[in-house]
């Protein structure tokens, strides 16, 4: 398939959206990869796996609402994550 005489508006549904942003290669990539299947991407960027080891690295007792922000979670999720360790939640 020569990619270069393919334009994004030649292409079906996502994938032409897919192709307007990334560009035709990618979309091709993508349908090669993932055609058929149904795709549901998360909310959030980063793991929880993540997300807990950064929290406890970066807590510095006053900062949940920047943490926060920074991840994409919510303060109470941040609070929770801190209440299951309690070294880090006694700098509250």
């Amino acid at each position: 398939m020569n990619v270069e005489k393919i334009a994004p508006e030649q292409l079906n549904g996502i994938y032409r959206s897919i192709a307007e942003e990334f560009g035709v290669d990618i979309a091709l990539q993508f349908f090669q990869t993932y055609r058929g299947l149904q795709i549901t991407f998360p909310m959030t960027l980063y793991s929880k796996n993540y997300i807990k080891d950064q929290i406890n690295a970066e807590y510095t007792g006053s900062n949940i609402r920047e943490l926060a922000l920074k991840y994409q979670y919510s303060e109470r999720w941040l609070y929770k994550i801190l209440a299951e360790n309690p070294i880090l939640h006694a700098k509250d």
